[in-house]
């Protein structure tokens, strides 16, 4: 991270003494030290909709399509005749407009290890130290969402991992903070409907469901436990079955029956209830599950495939 914040520096500090130099000596005497020092005067490249011509400093962004050999066989291998036979790249150059903005695209053939591929490096350097810091935005807003961030051991312990991890936790105190205070004020409030909606003694039974189920379900809750008892009106809320339960609460816990069955058998009505109804290859109904009950009692229940 260091050697990469010394580079950028260094990035910077190279672009401010060419601007100035080139501020100084003019247009021509730029590009003449431009040719010195970069080898191929002014890279420009015109704009398609304005005409306005662009220079380096409108690169803003490169990218390296294809490579090959000066010098190639028929079967694309290098063609060893040739003493001087250098890489050359096909480099793809993005612009941005000075005067319009718009992105449009150069394609340059240039030689591996040449100035204007030196240059090309210079520029894809830029580009990625922008990159990375996207990235790092891009890691604590996930982070953040997340509530986690997920760091290597060398990064928790930099300077930067441990700024991080002080800066989510605190963020996520803050935010439990202000949640408990959203929920404790919506809880007063709906205390204060409740009691005026049931009475006061009522409406503080309620309150004990919404505060833990929430308002919807609480008083869903509070219903059923009201016709079943406390006990077995939660387990009826919770969607259990359990033997013993009436056919009233197997259709509170499991709703209606997708079919039924009756009979009557040695003086005892037998019923069978069948859920999660579904067409068979044949065409048929199926059923996945039965609740067998005697005398409007839970019989027994199970998984079944007809």
């Amino acid at each position: 991270m260091e050697r990469l914040v010394q580079l950028i520096v260094l990035i910077g500090v190279s672009i401010f003494v060419y601007k100035t130099i080139r501020k100084f000596l003019g247009k021509v005497g730029g590009n003449l030290f431009k040719s010195f020092f970069i080898g191929s005067g002014e890279k420009y490249s015109i704009c398609p909709d304005c005409n306005q011509r662009n220079g380096i400093d409108d690169i803003v962004n490169t990218k390296t399509i294809s490579s090959k050999h000066e010098h190639e066989r028929v079967n694309g291998k290098k063609d060893e005749r040739y003493k001087k036979n250098d890489l050359v790249d096909k480099t793809e150059y993005t612009y941005k407009c000075k005067k319009c903005g718009n992105e449009f695209k150069s394609v340059r053939d240039e030689k591996r290890g040449s100035t204007d591929s030196i240059l090309g490096k210079f520029v894809d350097l830029g580009n990625s130290s922008r990159d990375l810091q996207i990235r790092i935005e891009e890691r604590n807003r996930i982070g953040k969402e997340k509530g986690i961030f997920e760091l290597t051991p060398e990064e928790r312990d930099s300077d930067w991992g441990k700024g991080i991890i002080k800066k989510l936790e605190k963020q996520r105190e803050q935010e439990e903070k202000r949640r408990i205070q959203r929920k404790n004020k919506s809880l007063q409030k709906n205390k204060e409907k409740l009691i005026s909606e049931y009475g006061e003694i009522e409406g503080m039974k309620v309150y004990k469901f919404v505060e833990k189920y929430g308002v919807g379900d609480g008083k869903k809750v509070y219903r059923l436990t009201q016709r079943f008892g406390v006990t077995d009106g939660k387990k009826v809320f919770e969607g259990k079955i359990w033997e013993g339960m009436s056919s009233q609460m197997l259709i509170s816990s499991k709703g209606n029956p997708d079919h039924k069955i009756e009979k009557v058998s040695r003086g005892k009505k037998r019923e069978e209830y069948f859920y999660d109804g579904y067409k068979n290859r044949q065409g048929n109904m199926s059923y996945k599950f039965r609740v067998v009950l005697i005398d409007g009692k839970v019989d027994g229940w199970n998984d079944i495939t007809n």
